[in-house]
């Protein structure tokens, strides 16, 4: 496990301009204002912090980017479409020097807010970190079990595309050892009204590393309250590509217990990139196929879907992801929902809206 020495926040503001008679020219303006002032916002930061950068090296760094979309959607269950134009972007302070790191992120997401906070000492595999920080043990790559130890960001879309998106809370881990095997104690309090210590989350896991292979052995629990969650999980990175496994059980003494298990392979070609994932999450079982076409260097195709084994029905999206510049990426897309009523993607089901997008994505 490599020591985290970065993370992206997000720093978002979101215009929703209600059903499609209602987008008007009201949120247009309102939307290119918005954007203006971020985008020269930024452009000043990054000016002043490369400056600064380049007199001394130990001086905090600057990362950032703003994420603007226009998404049409239609709801089925409501029947209408909607035009939202949501705003998402980051802004993080990072200093790192030979024996600390730290972090801190501003958040708006309709509202003004604090993101990920931390202070990181010690070395790779022999560290304490402490602050306000999401913390994904799992190596699923569409949906991990593991993700038990973060609460989702409702923030963001709900669609099942959006799942591995987590809010920061306050988080405790400590690592100790080295390359070669590690033990990663953590400490959470994920839930917003904490009354007593036995309402924390304790993790426990060791991780053994041989010959590009990384094994993890661990639980998660509360401190008060069962049932314990048992996870095994497995990858390893070889010459005919990364293979990952994941097997939860979680232990009720009196009721039937829970079992959890993906397994998934990823395989890079010279122009594309495959991607295929079996996830059985407790009572739901889905298949995740993702094909990644790269046109050329500036250019690629993605197409990711979910199949629900159940009743068969179906998640799909696509996106062409086209860098305009260095920093500045334009991608349209859409999401679609297959299946009928009743069925897990059903169209008809909250928040399983069919839409189109236009995205566009600036970093620093």
């Amino acid at each position: 496990m490599n020591c985290p020495y970065w993370y992206k926040y997000t720093f978002s503001y979101s215009l929703m301009a209600g059903a499609w008679r209602q987008s008007g020219t009201w949120a247009e303006i309102r939307m290119q204002k918005v954007i203006c002032i971020l985008l020269l916002f930024s452009q000043a930061v990054l000016s002043f912090g490369t400056a600064l950068a380049e007199q001394n090296r130990d001086i905090p760094q600057i990362h950032g980017g703003l994420e603007t979309t226009m998404e049409l959607k239609y709801r089925a269950n409501e029947k209408l479409y909607k035009l939202d134009f949501p705003l998402y972007g980051s802004l993080q302070l990072l200093y790192e020097n030979e024996r600390i790191n730290t972090a801190v992120s501003l958040d708006y997401i309709g509202e003004s807010g604090i993101g990920e906070i931390y202070l990181l000492g010690g070395k790779e595999y022999s560290y304490m970190k402490i602050g306000y920080y999401a913390s994904d043990w799992g190596y699923g790559y569409s949906i991990s079990p593991l993700g038990s130890l973060n609460i989702i960001d409702d923030r963001y879309p709900s669609n099942i595309f959006y799942r591995k998106n987590y809010l920061p809370h306050p988080c405790f881990t400590m690592t100790v050892g080295s390359q070669r095997f590690h033990q990663q104690t953590v400490f959470t309090n994920r839930e917003k009204n904490i009354e007593s210590v036995k309402d924390t989350d304790l993790g426990l896991r060791a991780i053994w590393n041989e010959n590009g292979s990384t094994v993890s052995l661990g639980l998660i629990r509360k401190l008060g309250y069962p049932p314990p969650l048992f996870f095994l999980t497995v990858e390893n990175l070889g010459d005919l590509g990364n293979l990952w496994i994941e097997l939860c059980w979680e232990y009720y003494k009196t009721s039937r217990d829970i079992w959890s298990f993906v397994f998934g392979v990823k395989r890079e070609l010279s122009s594309a990139v495959l991607c295929a994932e079996y996830v059985m999450d407790g009572a739901q079982n889905f298949i995740f196929l993702e094909e990644v076409f790269l046109f050329n260097p500036s250019a690629q195709f993605d197409l990711k879907g979910f199949f629900h084994i159940p009743d068969m029905s179906s998640a799909f999206n696509g996106s062409i992801p086209m860098s305009v510049e260095r920093n500045l990426v334009f991608e349209p897309g859409f999401y679609l929902f297959l299946g009928k009523k009743d069925k897990y993607f059903s169209p008809l089901k909250e928040d399983n809206n069919n839409s189109i997008y236009f995205k566009l994505k600036y970093s620093f």
